[in-house]
């Protein structure tokens, strides 16, 4: 009689009349004889789509009866991937079981446990944590003795294969749902397919173990055994001695004996691990892919790592995805994955090699890392001399940067030293935001340079309780702290990001300062007079009545210096002293000094009322009134008049 099988997904029946198409498989071993795997089951099923929403993630179980019988569990899974045709008449689910969860970090719960736990303490942990059982063929394989060092964020996946590996087999979930451990030698149920079978070979490959090696670092390692034989070579960071030695009597001795066999018509409820016969050669299934319809037929298989041209392959999907994995430890073209430095890509004659792992990022050339990242810091270091045509960066953090010509809107230094700087403008007024951060009001004395001008000004607050956001006084950019106040000042508001988009959630704390009002203490620039730009300097704060109220100003002129004070009252010159070509000094417009070495002074002898003074080609003319008694009273000319008196 043949078999009918079911499928319950979100607990709902799907017999064969709803099923298109079912493939169940699974494999211990990928392309060679192997221990240490945990394995996970594959079930791609496609059904008529009925009523109602099956959930995300929706349990599919699959079950088989013979003849009428008792229906028995041949799969226990969940959904990963579905879909659905245009018109919803077929859907597609792609399946796995349990392990495919084991993924997670390997947690203990309850108490905190004691370092190292014995491996059959992990497993009931692993129980525990999953809430996956344990079949009963399982625990006493289990060696008591052995101990599972501090797994440090280790998968519950990595965790199980190091216990199969120490125990020479495989871990699978069998059909019932159950945590079994296979062992990589022993033979379980046998079954005689005789002629049932469409397709059989035996595969190139065949091997007699007689050396077994633990590798516990990339480098450190137990073995066990001869180089009469073939050598299982595993990884175990908790690899012993004792393991080594354990495995070899296990395995020690034993022949892999690798074929394929294309539809065979099996009883489905074998398991990995059972004897196939074929004529009079007992086979051991480490792999399956099984197809269900009315007759279920089965590829069975046990794999090689031999390479051949093959016209007779029967792997299924699961299998061919396992055989491309890279193996851990072994190198290919260079190329290597080991636990302590991840991928690592090496030339044969040890000139550079590149290492990646979870906390290494590094590139070697003659010994010397030149490029690496620091997981202190959390920064790329470059160590050498880097060329490129252009380099784009929202921030650059430097000790030292050389470079011909250097562009930028904002340039922030806490302290600088510039050897031949040349900029259009210049202020030296940053200290606004650490005084702020101080609570200093103190007034601030700075320089500001624009153009050809300078000037000293002092700004002071005020008013404490009014502040206002930095800016860029020129393009009225806000600045923003990058990271904390006191640091570094930006005008970006926000982070990038991990994808190196801006990072709006987290926007940066801005930069705030006192309302400052200031005045300019003294200036030098160059200022249109008479027709002449003329270097000006000005000094002083004035009065604020206007512009030059109250201030002094010294400035060349086209013929000659002056020094002008300007009216506190207003902008009317109250005084000026000018140093002319002529030689003279004058004062308010007066020519003062220079007439007591004077060529040729004539006077009025006969009672007149003037005299002039000649002094080179200028003559100064002055008049001199009397009194009644015909003395002489003043001295006037020259804009001024000078009393005389008597005594």
């Amino acid at each position: 009689m043949g078999y009918e099988y079911k499928a319950v997904i979100a607990g709902i029946e799907y017999f064969d009349a709803d099923i298109y198409s079912c493939v169940a498989e699974n494999c211990t071993m990928a392309s060679n004889f192997e221990i240490g795997n945990v394995s996970s089951a594959r079930l791609d099923i496609a059904v008529i789509p009925k009523p109602g929403e099956i959930p995300r993630m929706a349990n599919v179980d699959l079950y088989i009866r013979e003849g009428g019988g008792a229906w028995r569990e041949k799969g226990k899974y969940f959904i990963a991937k579905r879909v659905a045709n245009k018109d919803n008449t077929r859907l597609s689910l792609e399946c796995y079981d349990v392990v495919r969860s084991f993924e997670a970090a390997f947690r203990v719960f309850g108490l905190q446990p004691d370092w190292p736990m014995s491996m059959a303490d992990a497993l009931q942990a692993v129980v525990a944590g999953t809430g996956v059982a344990m079949d009963p063929r399982t625990m006493p394989q289990i060696e008591p003795s052995y101990m599972l060092e501090y797994p440090n964020d280790r998968t519950i996946r990595e965790v199980l294969g190091d216990i199969a590996s120490a125990h020479a087999g495989n871990f699978i979930i069998t059909d019932a749902g159950l945590l079994r451990l296979v062992p990589a030698g022993a033979s379980g149920a046998s079954y005689d397919i005789g002629l049932s079978v469409k397709g059989y070979r035996d595969l190139n490959g065949e091997s007699t173990i007689s050396r077994v090696t633990l590798f516990w670092d990339d480098d450190e390692f137990f073995t066990a055994g001869s180089d009469t034989g073939a050598e299982i070579v595993a990884d175990n960071p908790n690899a012993t001695q004792q393991m080594a030695d354990g495995i070899l009597r296990e395995l020690g001795g034993f022949t892999h004996h690798p074929f394929e066999a294309a539809k065979a018509f099996i009883d489905p409820t074998f398991e990995l691990g059972d004897v196939v016969v074929v004529g009079d050669e007992p086979r051991i299934i480490n792999g399956y892919r099984m197809h269900f319809s009315a007759e279920i037929a089965t590829d069975l298989s046990n794999p090689s790592d031999d390479e051949i041209d093959d016209e007779f392959e029967f792997k299924g999907d699961m299998q061919r995805a396992f055989s491309r994995t890279v193996k851990e430890g072994s190198r290919y073209y260079g190329v290597s994955i080991t636990r302590k430095s991840g991928l690592e890509i090496a030339r044969d004659d040890g000139v550079s090699k590149t290492m990646i792992n979870s906390d290494v990022w590094e590139a070697v050339f003659d010994g010397i890392k030149r490029l690496y990242f620091d997981m202190e810091t959390g920064k790329f270091i470059f160590n050498g001399e880097l060329g490129a045509d252009v380099i784009i960066a929202r921030e650059v953090i430097t000790n030292v940067i050389e470079s011909t010509t250097v562009i930028t809107n904002n340039l922030y230094a806490e302290y600088g030293s510039i050897a031949d700087l040349t900029v259009a403008r210049l202020r030296t007024d940053m200290v606004k935001p650490a005084r702020y951060l101080a609570g200093d009001t103190s007034a601030v004395d700075y320089i500001y340079i624009e153009d050809e001008a300078i000037e000293f000004r002092v700004d002071g607050v005020p008013d404490a309780n009014v502040t206002e956001q930095f800016k860029n006084p020129r393009t009225g950019e806000l600045f923003w702290w990058r990271d904390a106040p006191g640091g570094d000042i930006v005008t970006d508001q926000y982070p990038l990001g991990s994808d190196g988009s801006p990072d709006t959630a987290n926007p940066r704390l801005p930069v705030i300062i006192y309302h400052y009002e200031g005045v300019s203490k003294a200036s030098f620039r160059f200022e249109e007079i008479e027709g002449v730009k003329s270097p000006v300097l000005t000094m002083g704060y004035g009065t604020g009545v206007d512009s030059t109220s109250g201030v002094a100003k010294m400035w060349k002129g086209a013929a000659g210096w002056v020094m002008a004070y300007y009216s506190g009252l207003g902008s009317s010159v109250a005084a000026t002293v000018e140093f002319k070509d002529d030689g003279m000094v004058y004062i308010n417009g007066n020519p003062v000094g220079g007439l007591g070495n004077f060529d040729a002074l004539e006077i009025d002898g006969t009672g007149g009322t003037g005299f002039t003074v000649t002094v080179g080609n200028q003559t100064f003319s002055f008049t001199t009134p009397r009194d009644g008694q015909g003395r002489i009273v003043g001295v006037n000319g020259e804009g001024r008049n000078r009393p005389v008196t008597y005594t």
